[in-house]
């Protein structure tokens, strides 16, 4: 199980779980966190509960190699530091997410967010029609905004930047979370 104390056999000697409280959109460093060197592995478990059944969309983002599992099933599989995007199917009640982070070697970072269609807290909500703007500081900045809209309700998104004479190549990518989408 995944209870704090709980001690397992591992590969240098005996391993346990820790209780640690890393807070949910923040990048975390593992290796000061817990205290590791190269070549080291870390779990990381986090219980999502749900009033309902529903889907979310998680964003994790791990280096050196990121493993994750939902409730058991795998998700994600990646040793590119770059951010995964991930539909997850949560049932009622109490729901597992055990990430992996394999590190050969320095950094040993780690971010996660859970975005709950349902949990109006976890976002920037705009009802339409609206304008939005933002100025990208650095590479690898995000905007994210959720969009709430009525049965047959259509709208219209357009993202500039070159017309605006910025540098950057702007996209929008769109999650759908049953009657709920995500432009990230």
């Amino acid at each position: 199980g995944y209870k704090a104390g709980t001690k397992h056999k591992g590969r240098d000697g005996e391993v346990q779980w820790l209780q640690k409280s890393l807070a949910d959109n923040a990048t975390h460093d593992l290796r000061k966190i817990f205290k590791k060197s190269d070549n080291s592995v870390i779990y990381l478990h986090r219980s999502i509960n749900t009033s309902s059944a529903r889907r979310v969309l998680c964003l994790l983002r791990g280096n050196d190699t990121l493993n994750a599992w939902c409730n058991g099933k795998p998700i994600a599989s990646t040793s590119k530091n770059d951010e995964q995007r991930i539909i997850l199917d949560l049932a009622k009640g109490p729901n597992s997410l055990l990430v992996k982070i394999s590190n050969r070697s320095g950094t040993m970072n780690f971010h996660c967010r859970v975005l709950d269609p349902h949990r109006l807290k976890d976002h920037r909500v705009f009802q339409s029609p609206i304008a939005l703007n933002g100025i990208i500081e650095h590479p690898g900045v995000l905007d994210r905004y959720v969009f709430l809209a009525k049965a047959k309700e259509s709208i219209n998104f357009r993202v500039i930047g070159r017309r605006l004479r910025s540098p950057i190549d702007p996209t929008a990518s769109i999650y759908c979370t049953h009657q709920s989408f995500y432009i990230g």
